[in-house]
């Protein structure tokens, strides 16, 4: 097994991370082109130079190469805002897919007849958005480096930044139907509830 080594993304890697969020592949605010994936890796590296919470994106190598990231915002809507108002072609491109999503969604009819093992949402709900919270954007993992722990060693390497950043929680959402997805999160000690029909809440808390 190779060696795992966490990192955050920087321009020497930058083209190999912007591949592998094309070939996992990543979706950001409902995007997934290659020019989404740029520019939201350049925010990172622009993040970290800064030393600002707002954007932390980090990768794993495997024998050099990014087999695997996780990104993570504070004040969700704030930095979605902020980042569309820099992007305004991207924002456009986002506007539009969403509107035709909608569309198609309501010609849709579910066929899902399984029922979830999770409980509702109580005290906590994805829409929290105190600057203490943190949430994910994305994890993946490359198809030839799975099952190696790596997505555990991503989280846990965010853990350690986010808690140092003063963050002291961190939530995901999940969509059902994804099970391996759903069992990572719940071994990465987040706890789960189920928010909707399609989506399952994870929240993980920080040590202070």
């Amino acid at each position: 097994m190779s060696s795992i080594e966490i990192i955050p993304v920087n321009k020497r890697i930058l083209a190999s991370v912007v591949k592998l969020c094309s070939e996992l592949p990543v979706s950001f605010a409902s995007l997934s082109t290659p020019a989404m994936h740029a520019a939201v890796c350049k925010e990172a590296i622009k993040a970290t130079a800064d030393n600002s919470p707002s954007l932390r994106m980090l990768t794993a190598l495997m024998d050099n190469e990014p087999a695997g990231i996780v990104a993570v915002v504070t004040q969700w809507d704030r930095y979605w805002r902020g980042f569309f108002i820099k992007h305004p072609i991207l924002a456009f491109q986002m506007i539009k897919k969403r509107l035709f999503s909608r569309l198609r969604a309501k010609r849709t009819v579910s066929s899902k007849t399984e029922t979830t093992k999770y409980p509702p949402c109580q005290d906590r709900h994805w829409s929290d958005n105190e600057p203490g919270i943190a949430k994910v954007v994305f994890i993946g993992v490359a198809a030839s480096a799975r099952n190696q722990g790596v997505a555990a060693k991503l989280y846990e390497a965010m853990f350690e930044h986010l808690a140092q950043a003063g963050v002291r929680r961190l939530d995901a959402r999940i969509n059902s139907n994804n099970a391996s997805s759903l069992r990572m999160h719940e071994k990465c000690s987040f706890v789960l509830y189920q928010e909707t029909e399609d989506n399952v809440f994870a929240t993980h808390d920080l040590p202070s």
